[in-house]
């Protein structure tokens, strides 16, 4: 009987995802299977999905996939305007109540003899993956003439661009500390001009490092927080050429500090319009040790100073 262990590396995954399936018969066939649930899909979801196999000896081989995201809702009418003849003036009935919950109204009016407008919009927020269809625009005259005019609107969810990966949690003294800032879906002729590696704080997002395109060195490193700099290695560090470029950063586990705990931030800035952020939380575990007074029976009422786990 074999036996195996499921080690999971990205913890937005962990938390939606199940490997029910999974099973590593050496020498005879290997299967490993994730499932999530429709309703815990999300558009950053989206993304090429690679599965390796490493066989003893060093050889190995993989192959990959692209998973898109989309909605199978099918919408007939959204909203639409008319105008009132008895009250003068146009009237606005949405017919979908999940986009009526997000978008905002912001023109409605109709002038029978002149012209008509109506515009929503969607704030940045508030948009979803679904969102991405072909929208048509209907004009209806007196007379049953009527005017029809439909555009595509594509998303593309910034993770696609660049992705977070760490491990999580480590241990306190026992583990290391290892994030990698990885691209996507960029080509040899793409241009990056830097890859950056942030930490969410009480006062927001502060820069640890970057890596730059230089056109004298390819790729210059640049620090930000010289805290980090004291204590981690950078591994990889790379803008060029972009179809292979990412950034990594180690600790080593006698330099971890509790405070390394919290949100990381990967941010990818090309020139053109290849740009994205991915973030990912690490949790650090450990027994801490403090120092605090303990009264005793000593004579003159004094004290001793003891550790307490």
């Amino acid at each position: 009987m074999y036996s195996f262990k499921v080690t999971w590396y990205e913890s937005s995954l962990q938390g939606r995802g199940n490997t029910t399936g999974t099973q590593l018969v050496p020498s005879v066939n290997s299967t490993l299977i994730l499932t999530v649930k429709a309703t815990e899909v999300s558009c950053k979801d989206s993304a090429k999905f690679v599965c390796k196999v490493v066989i003893s000896g060093g050889r190995s081989d993989q192959d990959s996939a692209q998973l898109n995201v989309v909605n199978g809702k099918s919408l007939t009418l959204l909203l639409e305007a008319r105008y009132d003849n008895v009250l003068q003036k146009s009237i606005t009935q949405w017919n979908d109540p999940d986009l009526q919950y997000r978008a905002n109204l912001v023109t409605s009016t109709i002038n029978p003899k002149t012209n008509a407008t109506l515009k929503i919009e969607i704030p940045s927020y508030n948009v979803k993956c679904w969102d991405a269809s072909t929208y048509r625009c209907e004009l209806i005259l007196y007379g049953n003439k009527f005017s029809v005019k439909q555009r595509s609107l594509s998303i593309m969810s910034s993770a696609q661009y660049i992705e977070t990966k760490l491990s999580t949690p480590i241990a306190l003294t026992k583990d290391e500390i290892k994030i990698d800032c990885l691209t996507w879906n960029f080509e040899t002729n793409d241009t990056i001009a830097e890859i950056v590696l942030s930490k969410l704080g009480s006062n927001g997002l502060s820069r640890i490092f970057a890596a730059q395109l230089s056109f004298s060195e390819g790729t210059k490193l640049k620090w930000y927080d010289m805290n980090f700099k004291s204590r981690a290695v950078v591994i990889s560090a790379r803008v060029y050429p972009a179809s292979t470029s990412n950034i990594s950063l180690q600790i080593p586990k006698h330099n971890v500090r509790c405070s390394d705990a919290g949100y990381y931030v990967c941010e990818v800035i090309s020139i053109g319009d290849k740009n994205g952020k991915s973030t990912l939380s690490l949790n650090i575990t450990g027994n801490v040790m403090f120092l605090m007074p303990i009264p005793t029976l000593l004579s003159g009422n004094g004290y001793h100073v003891a550790k307490q786990s």
